[in-house]
């Protein structure tokens, strides 16, 4: 049987040794994609542990229980960046983004090897389409932070709000994903156009700052 801190030690040894020798926003992205490797073990194991203490179906498990545990698990050190080093728009969504995938790196590793005697196929659909789900949760909830940021709107209630947003968006897919049939279908397809919606939203966010940063300042009148 492959434990799934094999899977993580294998993936993440090398991961570790490239960081070393990484300088700059490099760095930052490696190690961003590491730290979404642990959070998804950590995650593993506070689901785990709910699904021993409580009552729940592997259903309602994957419904209520994972995408509350990992959203927040996710958020808590995007929150940290965010207020401690005070990192600029684009680099804050930019690692977000590598956070989101390296924790569907490692949700995908599980899954495949753990997947015996499925169809090859639709193992490598549901992977793609679990990856894109999480890639997008935390690119949302990055963009928002962002704005409220921006704002000057970060506050408890609005972090609330922001995390609610990704688990909802990650409660539906794993309800879709539950049954095979027109249902998983439309999971396939979610993460996707949604995630064509928020690559739209940060070009223009990106074009936006620089087109601010281009202009020339205005004079006041009267001089």
């Amino acid at each position: 049987m492959i434990y799934d801190e094999s899977i993580f030690i294998s993936v993440a040894i090398p991961l570790a040794i490239i960081l070393i020798f990484m300088k700059d926003h490099f760095r930052h992205f490696v190690g961003a994609i590491l730290i979404g490797m642990t959070i998804a073990l950590l995650s593993s194991y506070i689901i785990r542990l709910v699904n021993i203490v409580s009552d729940f179906g592997e259903t309602a498990n994957n419904v209520y229980i994972s995408p509350i545990v990992e959203e927040w698990m996710k958020i808590l050190p995007l929150l940290l960046f965010l207020i401690l080093f005070k990192p600029e728009s684009k680099l804050f969504m930019l690692t977000s983004i590598a956070l989101g995938a390296g924790f569907a790196v490692f949700d995908n590793c599980c899954y495949v090897l753990h997947s015996e005697g499925e169809n090859l196929l639709l193992i490598i659909i549901r992977s793609l389409s679990s990856g894109v789900m999480h890639t997008v949760s935390i690119l949302a909830l990055s963009l928002w932070l962002v704005i409220l940021r921006q704002r000057k709107m970060l506050t408890v209630p609005t972090v609330l709000g922001a995390v609610a947003l990704p688990t909802a968006f990650h409660a539906l897919f794993n309800l879709l994903m539950s049954r095979r049939g027109v249902s998983s279908v439309f999971g396939y397809i979610l993460p996707v156009v949604t995630a064509v919606f928020l690559i739209y939203v940060f070009r223009r966010m990106i074009a936006d700052a620089k087109e601010s940063e281009a202009e020339p300042p205005r004079e006041e009148e009267g001089n």
